[in-house]
């Protein structure tokens, strides 16, 4: 059968989707990522000094003006271990320069496994963690509570094979899901455009449909792709099994004391 301009872009369009389909699969199936999620961050107590009344709060005799809580996650979100020979420095986790951590601890109930061996060294503005084994998914948790805090400067450490530890971001990775998007449309679009239609007469409008035998089958095709990429889409949004990026998702050690529509800016 002869095909028209317009099958032929979108069975072009479909190969091409597969194509890259396949080169994400196979490009993905060996990644070293180390990521790190702001889960909880709000003021405890904020810049008292505002208020223009003679109160002063001291911490082991040093005056501070704010108190913030912050729990943050790291981990690997990758397919690939971290293992302790790959980093060439400590892990960092950096506040402002005038910042003071007062306090800080590991949540064993939100990391996973809960038996990581983590060892952390304070550095008023900064915490250092030491390099330590961490398989795929594997992920724990830090509470700090930062005095004079204005700002997060991230997390920072130089890791083989990693460029940057980034924030999640709570963002879907689109990448794997648009060409397979693509390509159920394409089968879908290409083989409801396939049933041959022919003018028996002139002047007439009566049409005659003879569908090819693989009609259903592209069809079928077109709608489980399409269906499964979907179905993955948000699946990988809701499966937090493991590593949670999504903020407020865990539970914060120190509830906020400000309503949900406080006015305070959060930097994060």
């Amino acid at each position: 059968m002869n095909f028209t301009l317009i099958e032929i872009l979108t069975l072009s369009i479909a190969v091409i989707s597969l194509a890259v389909t396949i080169y994400l699969h196979f490009n993905n199936k060996r990644v070293k990522s180390f990521i790190y999620s702001i889960t909880h961050s709000h003021f405890l107590l904020y810049d008292i000094e505002d208020l223009n009344i003679d109160l002063h709060i001291y911490f082991k005799k040093e005056k501070i003006t704010n108190l913030r809580y912050v729990q943050i996650q790291l981990g690997n979100n990758g397919n690939l271990t971290i293992d302790k020979m790959d980093y060439h420095d400590d892990i960092t986790i950096q506040f402002n320069n005038d910042a003071k951590i007062l306090n800080f601890d590991i949540d064993i109930v939100e990391s996973e496994p809960s038996n990581l061996s983590i060892t952390l060294k304070e550095e008023l503005n900064s915490l250092h963690i030491n390099p330590l084994l961490l398989n795929p998914k594997d992920f724990f948790t830090i509470n700090l509570l930062v005095a004079d805090y204005s700002n997060f400067n991230g997390v920072l450490s130089r890791i083989n094979g990693i460029k940057k530890i980034k924030s999640s971001g709570f963002k879907y990775n689109l990448k794997a899901f648009i060409p397979l998007l693509i390509l159920g449309a394409s089968l879908i679009f290409f083989a409801l455009s396939l049933p041959e239609r022919t003018e028996i007469q002139e002047l007439t409008t009566k049409v005659e449909t003879d569908a090819p035998w693989f009609f259903t089958p592209i069809l079928i095709l077109g709608v489980s792709v399409l269906v499964g990429a979907i179905i993955s889409l948000f699946g990988n949004h809701f499966d937090r099994r493991r590593f949670k990026v999504l903020p407020n998702f865990s539970t914060a050690k120190y509830p906020n004391p400000n309503p949900p529509d406080e006015h305070w800016p959060s930097p994060f």
